[in-house]
């Protein structure tokens, strides 16, 4: 699968991150039983900064996981 987009999927405002763009590609790219979509949509929209660089790396983990990679 090919995911092209022209932007990133989270953005950082200060020491704040948005993982709605995240939340979006999740939705439209994950299968409905992805144990990876469920985590990445039960997530608040925003976290520290420190926080989401700690949730992306177990998502990245989990993305390798799904799609045989791990």
């Amino acid at each position: 699968m090919m995911l092209e987009t022209n932007h990133s999927p989270t953005k950082v405002t200060g020491d704040t991150l948005s993982l709605v763009d995240l939340k979006s590609l999740a939705k439209r790219f994950l299968s409905p039983n992805s144990t990876l979509k469920m985590l990445i949509l039960s997530e608040p929209d925003k976290v520290t900064r420190n926080e989401g660089i700690a949730k992306l790396e177990i998502f990245l983990k989990l993305l390798y996981q799904e799609l045989g990679y791990g």
